[in-house]
């Protein structure tokens, strides 16, 4: 039985007028795209807004963001944010509550490749900012997301060719984008069931800053510099305008069922 006391010292809290307005109004889709200031992710987060898409643009520099929010309109929306800070799934998980979104498309283009070099000359920092960017920043993402996807939602992680193939001087990238890879394997299989369809995506050698970082690398710490450096002499680099079309299409005109059904890659699939 609960006392009388119990009773008196008992507090109902009434919610505040901006609470009743988001608890009454239907929920509104949204497209995320983390890694959004350059780049792969920035080309994505633009496309989506300008194709009709309500985008929360993700990514740790405020003012890159505020350069894209201009360009793209209102339908882009920044939020800068670091998503391997402690705090990112809160205040991701408060942002969505309050502008009362339900994640209709996600996409994960967030990365790092310095310093480029051998393996064992990385400190155990640089691998912790790997791992925390590609693999433990994605699930922090996912976890923030759970209360708060559309059913059916779709996840787009951006991969690469070295997840599976081994590069000297790339050991830092590789490690960190091979566990990626697995995480992903895992997570398809425990989220289609829910109504999340997850595919990696392999852009291939696109025109951005990793590519840069290798055209800049110390040959003698990375003996593949020169794959990079014909694939930009020859024109073969993919525009990250045209991986951001190809995403396009992966999330608006491929059956859910198809996107869920594999991984995909730009060089082949386009």
């Amino acid at each position: 039985m609960i006392s009388r006391t119990a009773r008196f010292n008992t507090q109902i809290r009434i919610p505040n007028l901006k609470e009743k307005l988001t608890m009454n109004s239907p929920q509104r889709n949204a497209s995320i795209v983390v890694g959004a200031s350059s780049g792969i992710g920035k080309a994505t987060a633009l496309h989506l807004a300008q194709t009709g898409n309500r985008v929360v643009a993700i990514a740790r520099n405020p003012e890159a963001l505020a350069e894209c929010a201009r360009v793209a309109g209102t339908r882009f929306e920044p939020l800068a944010l670091d998503i391997t800070a402690d705090d990112a799934q809160s205040n991701l998980q408060v942002f969505l509550r309050d502008h009362n979104y339900a994640v209709k498309n996600l996409v994960y283009a967030a990365g790092v490749v310095k310093p480029i070099q051998p393996l064992l000359r990385s400190e155990t920092s640089d691998l912790e900012r790997h791992f925390a960017t590609h693999v433990t920043g994605f699930l922090t993402l996912l976890r923030a997301c759970e209360s708060f996807w559309h059913n059916p939602a779709r996840v787009i992680v951006v991969n690469s060719d070295s997840a599976t193939t081994a590069r000297a001087g790339w050991g830092l990238y590789c490690t960190s984008k091979a566990a990626l890879e697995m995480a992903c394997r895992v997570l398809q299989l425990e989220l289609r069931e829910s109504g999340v369809a997850l595919a990696c995506v392999k852009p291939g050698p696109v025109s951005t800053s990793i590519v840069d970082a290798a055209l800049s690398a110390d040959p003698a710490d990375f003996p593949d510099r020169e794959v990079f450096v014909h694939a930009k002499e020859t024109g073969t680099l993919a525009d990250p305008d045209q991986i951001a079309e190809f995403f396009g299409q992966l999330l608006e005109n491929v059956a859910w069922d198809e996107f869920a059904s594999r991984d995909w890659d730009y060089r082949t699939d386009r």
